[in-house]
């Protein structure tokens, strides 16, 4: 897996410019509100965003709070191991009544005695 800490809040903020990079959905944290959906149906505000998760099948923009907002991008590699898990969503929870799923997927790694342990776990798809 890729870490890249070179993502600007300008490019991570703009729907249209993570649409062109191939990202699909989000999770959205707000003070006022969570919402879950596809990039079309949500609204990033920066002074209103606690979290936010952007993604798609092979990669995220994590944007989150660390004294100031911050934007890291998740990239998979094809040896990445993971276990993916599918959950159900509560529609009342959330912006979008007409969401049934949503796709999580664990990275795994192993330590010095070959015991595996999560290494990082992201949203990777959302069923309507």
């Amino acid at each position: 897996m890729i870490f890249n800490e070179n993502v600007s809040l300008e490019t991570a903020l703009d729907v249209q410019q993570l649409k062109e990079m191939g990202y699909k959905w989000a999770l959205i944290y707000n003070y006022d509100q969570v919402q879950l959906g596809s990039l079309e149906e949500i609204v990033l505000e920066k002074d209103n965003l606690i979290e936010a998760r952007i993604f798609n099948e092979e990669k995220e923009i994590h944007l989150f709070k660390q004294g100031m907002l911050k934007a890291v991008e998740f990239i998979e590699q094809a040896e990445d191991e993971f276990i993916s898990l599918d959950y159900l969503i509560i529609p009342k929870k959330f912006n979008n009544p007409f969401l049934e799923k949503i796709g999580i997927k664990n990275y795994l790694a192993y330590d010095c005695s070959s015991q595996v342990y999560i290494t990082y776990t992201r949203p990777y798809r959302i069923e309507y």
